[in-house]
């Protein structure tokens, strides 16, 4: 009997997110999985233009594959032959291209730092994107070019997720953990907001997108509350069993004085809305505190 599941193209599917999407959503539908840990490279032509052809029956391409290191993408400012730009822009572009080719319907994983955090106000899809950074300026590039380039397009933007220990690449809330569990915890931002995102709210979100066929909108798909990192700190603590006197503030605004190369790393306000979900999806992210707990509840199972 031929499988009715939908056909999901899947880049990055061995990174942080895409590794837990894999996994959910494997019985879900037919995935179709990339990565260099595969053995296909995508930034090589003829591989890409081949790996398109054999599967130009997919319904579905959800394109995660990015250069997502901050720092070291601030190290190849307006390199066009830098990996970050080649990855995030060029990338971005030809599977858009390929997408509209085929047919298939291109769903485009994007970043809060397309914003340049200078506003205390909430993000929403409607925010002028204005980012500061290199990681996130060839993040908005891709978002432009997936608009020009395809028909069939949705763009997700995400935020800080978090997820299971991942051991490739632990994210924020690991590396807080293991710093509180080494009792080597930084001072923490006390006043900088950041939107922390539960990665399984990523995989069911887009699920909702993908069952109801919802074509050329953005939406951010982020976690439900915002905190400085210093709260946040506080709640993975006290989450965890940790005295939360542990955590210490600092002063963002200090360290960029001290450290005026390091401005273009860390937008300060990042309150990404994720009403639009909310409210046209009646999809609902968990909070910080229930995401937290979420995470605690797996780690004892």
């Amino acid at each position: 009997m031929a499988d009715s599941r939908p056909k999901i193209l899947l880049t990055g599917s061995s990174g942080l997110v895409g590794s837990r999407l894999f996994h959910l959503w494997q019985d879900k539908y037919q995935l179709i999985p990339a990565s260099l840990e595969q053995g296909i490279d995508l930034l090589d032509q003829p591989t890409l233009l081949a790996w398109a052809k054999q599967h130009s029956d997919a319904d579905y391409l959800v394109h995660l594959a990015a250069f997502t290191n901050v720092a070291a993408a601030e190290q190849q400012r307006g390199q066009k032959d830098g990996l970050c730009y080649q990855l995030n822009v060029e990338l971005t572009q030809q599977l858009a291209q390929l997408s509209q080719q085929y047919g298939w319907r291109m769903i485009y994983i994007s970043t809060d730092y397309v914003f340049d955090g200078r506003s205390q106000e909430p993000y929403t899809e409607t925010s002028q994107p204005n980012p500061i950074g290199w990681y996130g300026q060839t993040k908005y590039l891709g978002e432009q070019a997936v608009q020009q380039e395809t028909n069939n397009w949705l763009i997700v933007r995400i935020s800080y997720p978090y997820r299971p220990a991942f051991a490739a690449k632990p994210d924020w809330v690991q590396k807080i953990l293991l710093q509180l569990q080494q009792g080597k915890l930084y001072p923490m931002f006390s006043d900088q907001q950041i939107t922390l995102t539960w990665v399984d709210d990523i995989a069911d979100g887009i699920k909702v997108m993908i069952d109801k066929q919802i074509n050329q909108q953005i939406f951010h798909l982020t976690g439900s509350s915002s905190h400085s990192p210093y709260q946040a700190a506080r709640l993975i603590a006290q989450q965890f069993g940790y005295d939360p006197d542990q955590v210490k503030s600092a002063s963002y605004q200090t360290y960029l004085q001290q450290h005026p190369d390091k401005a273009n790393l860390w937008p300060q306000y990042l309150t990404i809305s994720n009403q639009k979900v909310q409210q046209q999806l009646s999809f609902h992210p968990l909070n910080l505190k229930q995401g937290l707990n979420r995470l605690w509840q797996l780690t004892q199972s």
